[in-house]
């Protein structure tokens, strides 16, 4: 069992890691909050196990304050730990939101998660749907060109394969 000391120790030494199993390990609220500072940072770390750890609603405040800058992390288990259905629903959905996104996109921020006093946390739904329509209507424009370039090069082919039979024709 690692405990909150050996959570800050993790937190402060947080630079490569991908996945990080922490099940069962007494990491409690001052744990939470270290790693929680760690997450900030961190563009590497894509799955983290917190369950059964005693996290209450103050370390996964500071978790949901963390995943604000995090757009890496895909996979966060909270099982067990005393925190609230709705504060576990909007971590939940930047998790999601962050899964949703391509590699190449992690540097957009995602849905910004403002944590309040007394676990209240509120999504800013205005500004992820219209961030969510611009990757799609920049996704529709780069399919849309992909299929016009294959069908000219088809187009390009077929001419080319006439040309040469034609120059065949004439050669005979």
């Amino acid at each position: 069992m690692i405990g909150e000391e050996g959570a800050k120790r993790l937190a402060e030494a947080n630079s490569t890691l991908t996945t990080l199993w922490l099940g069962n390990n007494g990491i409690g609220e001052e744990g939470a909050k270290r790693l929680a500072e760690a997450l900030q940072s961190n563009s590497t770390l894509t799955t983290l196990w917190l369950g059964n750890n005693g996290i209450g609603e103050e370390g996964a405040k500071r978790l949901a304050e963390a995943l604000q800058s995090n757009s890496t992390l895909t996979e966060l288990d909270l099982d067990n730990n005393p925190i609230s259905a709705s504060l576990l629903d909007r971590i939940k959905q930047k998790i999601e939101w962050n899964k949703s996104q391509p590699k190449g996109a992690k540097e957009a921020k995602g849905p910004q998660i403002a944590v309040k006093e007394e676990g209240k946390v509120r999504l800013e739904r205005d500004k992820v749907k219209k961030r969510l329509e611009e990757v799609r209507k920049t996704s529709k424009a780069e399919q849309a060109e992909r299929k016009r370039q294959e069908e000219e090069i088809k187009a390009m082919k077929e001419r080319k394969e006439m040309l040469e039979k034609e120059t065949k024709k004439l050669k005979e």
